[in-house]
């Protein structure tokens, strides 16, 4: 609807609205998958130790809902939204970011030495967009 509105014209330029149309192609799919993906961990990993306990063989391994590939991937995607986030509104509300930070870095067993440069990626990427905002004099 509001890219309706603006191609109306609403005294936006064509350079401006074709960026503000590139964001929105470049932020909704990725926004998408992390929420897909926090609903599916957030909920999947209270059940997977429930199976786990009902199993109750001591040979069993402990399972993990996503790979160490699947954690660096969900980084590297969340990474790429907070490089645009300080220049971008949206893109800092993104419900899909949010979820993603709020909800699935907390509950993630972060222990594991191979999936902890996922979170040092997405810790010192949220270090410099802060420092970013920080230096923005219209903040």
């Amino acid at each position: 609807d509001n890219l309706h509105l603006l191609e109306e014209g609403q005294g936006i330029l064509r350079e401006e609205l074709d960026e503000r149309i590139a964001r929105e192609e470049f932020r909704r799919p990725r926004e998408s998958l992390l929420n897909i993906c926090t609903e599916f961990y957030k909920h999947c990993g209270p059940r997977l130790k429930i199976l786990q306990n009902v199993a109750g063989e001591p040979r069993v391994t402990a399972l993990e809902l996503l790979d160490i590939k699947s954690h660096m991937r969900l980084a590297e995607i969340a990474h790429s939204l907070l490089k645009l986030a300080p220049y971008d509104t949206l893109t800092m509300e993104s419900r899909g970011l949010r979820r993603y930070i709020t909800e699935m870095l907390p509950i993630t067993d972060w222990s594991a030495e191979a999936i902890r440069p996922a979170l040092i990626l997405i810790l010192k990427r949220l270090d410099r967009m802060f420092n970013k905002i920080h230096k923005m004099p219209t903040l």
